[in-house]
């Protein structure tokens, strides 16, 4: 079953034919897309992408940072206003997932900026994740498994009859890159055998192939 927040984007996005600005706050970079959605067809045109490093520190979202957010999302939004969007949407992953005041700061920068940001889960993430892949590239939701590598966490995700299945990790970028530099990576590969036979059957049928999208994938080989 889709979450509200997942409903919410996808209902917001679809029902009308208008120009999107879309914000992923995630744990190292601010990335923000415009989109134009056909109404009839209901297919994403892409029409600008950017994004902003933003790496913090510790387990709570201080004043500094606030701050810097606020300026990056502004920045971004002062992008975004040349096409004229409709709407300002953002969500927050697993940095903002993982602080201990983050819903309480997204509400303080949804104050500040104008711009509507939710907190979406990881099962969420790779839902969002996959449906991206799918329309940027075409492909038949049917037959694909997304792999979403971000700093902070990843994500691996198909479709099934009743939804999606996604398989969570907190191993992202920078985890990942520490226990593979302290010769660690045994933990990083474990975690990869649990993966569920449902993913793991649906990768077998399309001959081991799998969409990988966010940090580049090659050092999770």
């Amino acid at each position: 079953m889709q979450s509200s927040w997942i409903f919410f984007f996808t209902v917001t996005v679809f029902m009308n034919a208008e120009i999107k600005a879309v914000f992923d706050i995630g744990s190292g970079a601010v990335k923000m897309q415009i989109a134009r959605i056909d109404e009839e067809t209901q297919k994403i045109e892409s029409l600008f992408c950017l994004a902003i490093p933003c790496i913090f520190s510790g387990n709570e979202i201080g004043e500094e940072n606030l701050y810097h957010l606020e300026k990056i999302l502004e920045q971004l939004k002062e992008e975004a206003n040349r096409y004229q969007p409709n709407d300002f949407l953002g969500f927050a992953t697993e940095r903002l997932r993982k602080a201990k005041n983050g819903e309480e700061s997204l509400a303080i920068l949804s104050k500040r900026t104008g711009i509507k940001i939710g907190m979406i889960d990881s099962y969420e993430e790779g839902v969002l994740g996959f449906l991206t892949a799918v329309n940027e590239n075409g492909l038949d939701p049917k037959n694909v498994v997304v792999w979403d590598i971000g700093s902070g966490s990843f994500q691996i995700t198909c479709q099934s009859n009743d939804g999606y299945i996604v398989y969570q990790s907190p191993y992202g970028k920078g985890p990942a890159l520490s226990l593979i530099e302290s010769h660690e990576e045994i933990f990083l590969r474990d975690s990869l055998k649990v993966i569920p036979d449902s993913i793991r059957i649906k990768i077998l049928a399309n001959g081991g192939v799998v969409v990988g999208i966010g940090a580049h994938p090659k050092g999770f080989a």
